[in-house]
């Protein structure tokens, strides 16, 4: 993927790494997020001695048990191609299935094309963001913010047999209290459903292009308010709207006294 077409789209993160730590730190923990399993400065045995791999991933849900071997490199300098010479080796004699150098400046020419027709694949660090933004999306992003949104989702939607009975049984005042509630919050319901649910999740025009700034005027434009949310990445939106969801959710259940869903 060219990283110039990061320019209409968002990121995972917003914020470069500060250190190689940092940037090997972050790959390890997107792969671990999407359902692999990858540590960081993992040591193994290879014909000619121990190495010391950046971050070191297997997918567990595959077939083959694919391993992924990864060089980070936050200098302040592209790339060259005797680095890729020497991570060529790695590669071969540590028996991973694909390789990958994120480098946080870029590459030389000649080290990009030295990969070519090999398993090992340059990126920058915002290539492999982008490179796992869809998977990421459906497998950490909604399913998170689906755990914080559930009792929420619950009180707003349409029909839900539960909290009528237990509305019924509320004062009239508080019945109002839940009535207004219901209506301030019903579209933003199904604005966050059509986000976290499978069947619709990345079929929304604004997540199919993961286009951040289009979701965040959505969901503000539903609540009928004033910009709202303002995160710059879609890891910041998925940490303001689990707070977004604490603080909407104790509204319902402070009529109630307790989370009727739990």
């Amino acid at each position: 993927m060219d990283s110039c077409s990061c320019v209409d789209l968002s990121m995972i993160e917003d914020l470069p790494p500060d250190t190689w730590q940092d940037l090997q730190s972050r790959v390890a923990r997107i792969f671990n997020e999407i359902g692999l399993t990858a540590d960081v400065d993992k040591k193994l045995t290879t014909p000619r001695g121990e190495v010391e791999i950046d971050v070191y991933a297997i997918d567990h849900g595959s077939v083959d048990q694919i391993r992924y071997i990864v060089e980070c490199k936050n200098w302040k300098n592209p790339v060259s191609q005797n680095i890729v010479h020497a991570f060529t080796t790695v590669m071969h004699e540590s028996g991973g299935n694909i390789g990958f150098i994120v480098s946080a400046r870029g590459f030389q020419k000649g080290a990009t094309g030295y990969t070519k027709n090999t398993n090992i694949i340059c990126l920058s660090y915002d290539d492999f963001q982008l490179r796992y933004l869809d998977v990421w999306l459906r497998r950490y992003f909604a399913p998170e913010v689906g755990k914080a949104f559930d009792s929420f989702v619950q009180y707003v939607e349409p029909i839900n047999c539960r909290r009528d009975r237990l509305v019924a049984e509320l004062p009239q005042i508080a019945k109002e209290q839940f009535n207004n509630l219901s209506e301030r919050y019903a579209l933003f319901g199904i604005g966050i459903a059509s986000l976290i649910f499978p069947c619709y999740l990345l079929k929304e025009e604004s997540m199919r292009t993961k286009n951040l700034p289009a979701i965040k005027d959505m969901l503000s434009k539903l609540l009928g308010d004033e910009p709202m949310f303002h995160s710059l990445s879609f890891r910041a939106m998925q940490t303001e709207l689990i707070k977004f969801a604490g603080k909407a959710t104790s509204q319902f259940n402070e009529l109630f006294g307790r989370d009727i869903f739990k």
